[in-house]
């Protein structure tokens, strides 16, 4: 046989078993896998995301900035077509995310997945979640906010004046009042991490131990 022929074959048939020995190695994990509920699943692969639950901010009516989003997003991408994936009656009229969605997005994250590849993941993932807020952080490690009326913040003011870490812009926040406004609009804002700045000085500046029944 020809040698470039002989090369030709050779190198054909290792590839074969390359690629053979490949979509088994794929086979294999994803055989390994087991299934996790998609709440499970989300907080493991995208700490940076939380799961909408009807109740979020102490409302059930739907319209909190997040569920409202989450519901026009639903709308815009279903509206006009014969089926949706939550087999709901589309009312691009309503602002405020109806219950039946709400239920829906609910039902969803006990269901079990092998990975994020699955169709229910990314259908809660892609409506049924919003960003993580240095709240939802400041909340993990037994933390609140202080509270507005608290005798505190002039103690907490005189901490951050002698402070040289996690500072803000020193025109922005240059006496109590800036900094206690300050701490409350950061507190709501996104944060994909509890390393982020913003919740690294709201732990420090602006944080008290939660109540024990809230732990």
């Amino acid at each position: 046989m020809h040698s470039l022929a002989a090369q030709g074959i050779a190198g054909f048939v290792g590839s074969a078993a390359l690629s053979g020995v490949t979509l088994w190695s794929i086979k294999a994990s994803r055989a390994t896998e087991e299934p996790k509920s998609i709440s499970k699943l989300l907080g493991e692969k995208r700490p940076d995301k939380r799961l909408l639950f009807n109740g979020y901010q102490g409302k059930t009516d739907g319209s909190q900035e997040a569920w409202r989003f989450a519901w026009k997003k639903y709308v815009g991408d279903h509206s006009g077509l014969a089926k949706n994936p939550f087999s709901l009656t589309i009312n691009s009229s309503l602002v405020n995310a109806p219950a039946e969605f709400m239920n829906a997005c609910k039902n969803l994250f006990g269901e079990k997945v092998l990975n994020q590849e699955s169709e229910k993941y990314s259908l809660a993932f892609e409506y049924c979640t919003r960003d993580a807020l240095v709240s939802d952080w400041i909340w993990v490690k037994g933390k609140q906010l202080v509270n507005s009326n608290s005798g505190n913040w002039g103690n907490l003011w005189s901490k951050y004046q002698s402070a040289n870490k996690y500072k803000w812009n020193a025109a922005e926040v240059n006496d109590q009042n800036k900094f206690k406004s300050k701490c409350t609009s950061e507190y709501s804002t996104p944060a994909g991490a509890d390393n982020d700045v913003s919740v690294l000085r709201i732990l420090e500046y602006c944080s008290e131990d939660r109540p024990a029944n809230s732990r």
